[in-house]
């Protein structure tokens, strides 16, 4: 769900309108953000009582490469 989330986000800000690619494509040229989750909390009787939490890491890719920050 989160990778279509923001993947409909970035695609309305996207000029081209694309806002996620497939893993292992060419995207040479393109900036790519890379969202990985690196933790998630659901602690309680079910989906809507009890604490939720979920922990990303976001990296700006340029061209393939990590930019600098």
């Amino acid at each position: 769900m989160l990778a279509k989330r923001v993947g409909d986000v970035l695609g309305k800000q996207n000029a081209s309108g694309k806002g996620t690619i497939e893993a292992g494509d060419d995207s040479a040229g393109d900036q790519v953000l890379r969202l990985q989750i690196t933790h998630v909390l659901g602690v309680g009787g079910g989906a809507w009582s009890g604490p939720k939490a979920i922990t990303v890491i976001a990296e700006l890719l340029e061209n393939g490469n990590d930019s600098p920050s």
